[in-house]
């Protein structure tokens, strides 16, 4: 059960960076060339917790 928390809290720290990498680049042409990629890592992290919460929810009401 704990370790089912460690890896949400994982994943949510994992989502974070990510977004807050997006948002502050540090070179200067990366947000035209990488808007669509962030947008497609922020799409997949949404997918991949919703799946997780539908398994963790339907484990745990077995």
């Amino acid at each position: 059960m704990q370790m089912i928390f460690v890896i949400l809290a994982l994943v949510v720290v994992a989502a974070i960076g990510t977004v807050m990498v997006g948002l502050k680049p540090k070179e200067s042409g990366y947000g035209t060339r990488t808007k669509k990629n962030l947008t497609r890592l922020i799409a997949i992290y949404a997918v991949c917790t919703v799946i997780f919460l539908g398994i963790f929810i339907y484990y745990f009401n077995k």
